[in-house]
């Protein structure tokens, strides 16, 4: 792999809005080369696939979250597949420019902080 950062998304102001918060600095969401490494070798056959589903949870998300005390931000989004299922995307800030980094992609994360639904547009039929 290339030895460069992933830009995947960035931070939507809705997604601020819906949070109530105002979040500084670079909104990039990333994926570090290092992290891109070790998903590479874990799941040779599965990566892109996996980093593509991250990139439409966050274009796309269900709910969000922000814990104030780690400053983590977290994307997730509901399927259905013989039950609910929660798939989380969660980053940490990061770096100098600040950037919010890739730390995890869970079925059924453990919840922290202040979590919100966010709307999703549809598009008017006519």
């Amino acid at each position: 792999m290339e030895n460069e950062d992933l830009t995947l998304s960035k931070i939507k102001k809705k997604v601020e809005g819906a949070l109530g918060i105002s979040i500084p600095g670079n909104h990039d969401l990333k994926v570090s080369a290092s992290y891109l490494d070790a998903l590479a070798r874990r799941k040779p056959n599965d990566y892109l696939s996996i980093l593509e589903e991250a990139k439409s949870i966050l274009d796309h998300p269900d709910f969000v979250s922000f814990d104030e005390k780690r400053e983590s931000l977290c994307y997730y989004r509901t399927y259905y597949e013989s039950g609910f299922i929660v798939v989380g995307v969660s980053f940490l800030p990061l770096g100098v420019p600040r950037c919010f980094y890739l730390m995890s992609i869970k079925k059924n994360p453990l919840v922290e902080g202040k979590i919100v639904r966010i709307e999703r547009v549809n598009p008017k039929k006519g």
